[in-house]
């Protein structure tokens, strides 16, 4: 879990105003190897995402998933399961 403070207030004064629990690492502070290399592959799929100009929304939709879910496969939280994730880049053309 790890705070989430209010902005604007000096950090002497601050309080969480929420507690969010960590989907990646389930809130225990480490990341096990295969969390990592999702993590990885999330972070090149949205890379290249970006780089072919395309909205999460608009990959999400060539790719056949909710945007929900690729975001959370951008994040490495969940495996992208798609035959070809590349598809979108041929749509997109």
């Amino acid at each position: 879990m790890f705070p989430v403070y209010a902005a604007n207030v000096p950090q002497e004064d601050r309080k969480p105003a929420i507690v969010l629990d960590c989907r990646l690492c389930k809130s225990s502070g480490e990341i096990d190897e295969t969390a990592m290399r999702r993590y990885e592959r999330g972070r090149q799929l949205r890379r290249r995402r970006v780089e072919n100009g395309l909205s999460l929304r608009r990959a999400a939709d060539c790719l056949g998933v909710t945007p929900s879910h690729l975001s959370d496969a951008e994040q490495g939280i969940v495996e992208l399961r798609v035959l070809c994730p590349e598809r979108w880049m041929s749509r997109n053309a």
